[in-house]
């Protein structure tokens, strides 16, 4: 029981977190199309940020 229990929280946290990635991501883009030139220098620093939490 508790293997299955802990395989189930671990699909479970993962799928949350890709969710919230996908909500910043988008909330990124539409913050960088409403200003313009923000754009490649917020989606850049998002990404180094998310690639510096996951690693």
């Amino acid at each position: 029981a508790d293997c299955m229990n802990s395989k189930y929280f671990r699909e479970v946290f993962f799928v949350s977190v890709v969710v919230i990635l996908l909500f910043y991501l988008v909330l990124f883009a539409a913050s960088a199309h409403a200003e313009g030139g923000f754009s490649s220098g917020g989606i850049g620093l998002f990404m180094t940020g998310t690639r510096e939490m996951l690693l």
